[in-house]
């Protein structure tokens, strides 16, 4: 839910709102509607166990949603995809694919972080 920090200072856009709107009802939707079934994909998918109640995860989808579409409307398309690789690999790292996931996260991030040092410590 702190994502938002990666991107404070800028002016909010339209677009983010919208996604983080629909992401946040989607999620809402989902965990209200079909809480037992979402809750045993959450723990296979995302190693998360459902404890905490439905709102608050619409709130941290929302929050990642506007994060990654305020990266994406400034052009910084690397720190938006490592950052949804990262989420997408989950905290359990049960398989080699969401190891895979959570590490090509990491890789892009940095690769992203050096891009936009050398951009704005270059002269001119």
């Amino acid at each position: 839910m702190l994502s938002p920090l990666l991107v404070s200072g800028h002016k909010p856009r339209r677009s983010a709102w919208f996604a983080a709107g629909v992401a946040g009802s989607v999620v809402l939707a989902t965990i209200l509607g079909a809480g037992s079934t979402t809750k045993i994909l959450m723990l296979w998918n995302f190693g998360l166990s459902g404890y905490f109640p439905g709102p608050l995860y619409a709130l941290a989808a929302a929050a990642v949603a506007y994060t990654i579409a305020v990266l994406f409307a400034e052009g910084r398309r690397g720190t938006a995809v490592g950052l949804g690789l990262l989420l997408v690999g989950g905290i359990g790292l049960h398989s080699t694919y969401q190891t895979g996931l959570v590490v090509a996260g990491f890789a892009l991030l940095d690769l992203a972080g050096t891009s936009d040092a050398e951009v704005t410590a270059s002269p001119g």
